[in-house]
């Protein structure tokens, strides 16, 4: 598609509300009387815009509009001229249907999906409703909220079992392979791309973590897991919980099929690889908390069926790495303000913790 679709931005915008008004009679019944762009968030790999539609009898309808776009770019117009960013809208579109579907024809109301009004190709974008929602991660920020809580840390642990299920109900939806051994996977290969990248960033030599992981996949490659399109980010940043308690999540990476212990394990470090359980020195979630939810999160997914327990914690170990490796980038960051004196004993502490997290794996 010709870069010169649309002049500019303003044009861009212009033509997306005169398709979305003719859509908008067909999608709720009643012709709008006004579409108005209310809000726009440029994240690192998307634009995000919400949309109201105006009726004259009838409530307001509110939209998200989600246009992927690389980190380099900065208007709506060289999203358009990418057939790559038009087929990962597209591949989304189509996973988000599937998952919407899957759930509406499954017997677990307490999960939720976000429904696609439409995908443009003409625009690169995908046009969902808007959800009220919480971020199940807020349900665990401070300690009035969780730590002096009982009942709240239950709520919690409950909707962690609901994510897990959600993302079984993602794998699915997206065509799981049959099993196949470790060793057809590229597996190895990954764990030693997130060494080297740890190594770069931190400028430490991990031979001794390389050597310590390929010992352990030597003692599992012959297992067989399941493949199946990642989310790739699942994380309890991603999971949104609606009005009834219903979990749902969003943000999937949509480019990459793989092992599906990827995203359960990255789900299930999550807790303990927060920065908030890193800098109080491991004790804001207590060890028999952290254990209670890696429980849910494994019950969830794979409920009265067995799940392979050193396939787990090779993956979880590997997580671990991942997460290690933007923590070295958050020292770096030149933008951070820590003073001079905090800073190293705090990366002391966080490579102590995330060395000793990894041992307890594997």
């Amino acid at each position: 598609m010709s870069n010169n679709i649309f002049s500019n931005d303003q044009e861009f915008v212009s033509s997306f509300k005169k398709q979305l008004f003719i859509d908008s009679t067909e999608w709720f019944g009643q012709a709008p009387g006004a579409i108005h762009f209310i809000d726009r968030m440029d994240r690192r790999y998307s634009f995000i815009f919400r949309a109201v539609v105006h009726f004259r009898n009838k409530n307001d309808v509110y939209l998200v509009i989600k246009i992927p776009r690389n980190p380099s770019m900065t208007k709506l117009i060289e999203v358009v001229s990418s057939e790559k960013l038009r087929q990962e809208a597209k591949l989304e579109a189509k996973i988000l249907e599937r998952i919407y579907q899957r759930v509406q024809e499954s017997s677990e109301n307490s999960l939720a999906a976000i429904k696609v009004y439409g995908y443009y190709p003409q625009f690169c974008a995908i046009v969902m409703e808007e959800l009220r929602m919480r971020l199940l991660k807020e349900d665990i920020t401070g300690f009035s909220k969780l730590v002096l809580s009982n009942k709240n840390w239950k709520n919690f642990i409950s909707n962690a079992t609901k994510s897990s299920a959600w993302l079984f109900l993602f794998h699915e939806a997206s065509d799981m392979q049959q099993d196949i051994k470790l060793s057809e996977t590229n597996i190895l290969e990954d764990v030693n791309y997130s060494i080297s990248r740890l190594e770069n960033v931190s400028g430490l030599d991990f031979t001794n973590l390389r050597i310590r992981f390929e010992k352990y996949y030597e003692s599992i490659k012959s297992k067989k897991v399941k493949i199946g399109m990642l989310h790739n980010d699942f994380h309890l940043g991603n999971v949104f919980i609606l009005k009834g308690e219903k979990v749902g999540a969003f943000d999937p990476n949509w480019e990459s099929r793989g092992p599906i212990y990827i995203d359960i394990a990255r789900l299930m470090i999550d807790l303990e690889t927060r920065r908030s359980q890193i800098l109080s020195f491991g004790i804001l979630f207590s060890q028999l908390r952290i254990d209670e939810y890696k429980s849910a999160v494994l019950s969830g997914y794979f409920r009265i069926s067995d799940f392979d327990l050193q396939l787990t914690t090779f993956f979880c170990a590997l997580e671990v790495v991942k997460k290690w490796r933007v923590n070295e980038e958050f020292f770096v960051d030149k933008n951070l303000k820590l003073l001079v004196g905090i800073k190293p004993i705090l990366m002391f502490w966080t490579r102590r913790y995330f060395n000793n997290l990894i041992h307890h794996y594997i």
